[in-house]
């Protein structure tokens, strides 16, 4: 009767490959494969500590004639004490039907491993060798192992495509679970904001500097036009510059300053024009008188050079005597 109670609860879970009753001493009271009967389980250390912790325990993952499961065993418990263990082998690759739910992450990696970090379950790949169970050499898993979430990249399990994986340790039982997804997907929403981003900076820095230029125009419109007319007053081409008419304050302030400084720079103009003549007038009257002395020296000299008289040209009440004529010299005997 127990043989076939068990037989009906292993029908009922897919994920059930067999299930037994164990007596104290290991050994097989029930099972729902009648060869398991009389097998010896005291020997697994799973079984040991279920009796000697008084509750279930789960074992890493095995493998026997090829095929791969786990063991739950579940310690039976009275008044009196411990009677025996009821232990049930679980295929592993069939917990994605019975413990985990995908719902909306179906785009999500799962993965489960055992204790020593066998992979026990990969929704992603359904069918897994004892091989490629034992394939996984992570940074992140080992540090889960020792019972700290990690969280990180890494290529994803049998795939080449980086995903953003978060290891989480299962403290009742040392086992650890991954859930992982493509980096690509986990990315996709910040990369659309960031193309957002830069759309909406992209035009307010175009419509700025659109703005930037017309309100530049604006106020250099009237400095462009006085600069232009100020080059023009330089070169004397206009008496005054013109006022913009629509100009801003300042431009109007400037074009005044630039206006009274062309009004100053004329009668600084007249101003050196005259001098310049007065200057002129001043050295023409020096050339004259020069050129009138240079004549009567010229024509005193003349008169004591030729003229055959003696003269003497005395200065000043002292009568100096300045100059002797020829003649004058010869008759005083004086060279």
């Amino acid at each position: 009767r127990a043989d076939a109670l068990l037989q009906f609860a292993t029908a009922e879970r897919d994920a059930y490959l067999a299930m037994h009753l164990v007596s104290i001493d290991g050994s097989v009271a029930a099972s729902s494969v009648e060869t398991a009967v009389d097998q010896d389980f005291s020997d697994k250390p799973w079984f040991t500590e279920a009796i000697e912790r008084g509750d279930w325990v789960i074992s890493d993952l095995q493998q026997t004639n090829g095929d791969v499961w786990f063991a739950v065993a579940v310690p039976i418990i009275s008044p009196e004490g411990i009677h025996g263990v009821a232990i049930a082998h679980i295929d592993p690759q069939m917990l994605g039907r019975d413990l985990f739910w995908i719902g909306p992450f179906e785009d999500h990696n799962l993965v489960l491993y055992d204790s020593q970090g066998v992979v026990a379950y990969c929704r992603t790949a359904p069918e897994l060798t004892w091989e490629q169970r034992h394939s996984v050499d992570e940074d992140l898993l080992d540090e889960a192992l020792r019972g700290v979430e990690a969280v990180g990249e890494q290529p994803m399990f049998l795939d080449e495509q980086i995903e953003i994986a978060a290891f989480v340790p299962v403290s009742t039982t040392g086992w650890v679970l991954e859930v992982g997804r493509p980096r690509d997907i986990v990315m996709a929403p910040t990369r659309r904001r960031m193309i957002v981003a830069l759309i909406v900076n992209g035009t307010a820095m175009f419509v700025s500097v659109i703005l930037a230029l017309i309100i530049s125009r604006i106020i250099t419109r009237g400095v462009s036009s006085l600069y232009d007319q100020a080059q023009a007053l330089w070169t004397q081409d206009k008496p005054l510059l013109q006022v913009p008419r629509h100009s801003i304050r300042e431009t109007q302030k400037l074009a005044i300053s630039l206006n009274e400084m062309a009004h100053q720079r004329d009668a600084m103009e007249q101003q050196r024009q005259q001098a310049i003549s007065q200057l002129n007038d001043a050295v023409e009257d020096a050339r004259r008188q020069a050129h009138d002395a240079q004549e009567g020296r010229n024509l005193l000299n003349a008169i004591m050079e030729h003229i055959p008289m003696g003269i003497l040209v005395g200065q000043g009440p002292e009568v100096n005597v300045r100059a002797i004529s020829k003649w004058g010299r010869l008759s005083l005997g004086v060279t």
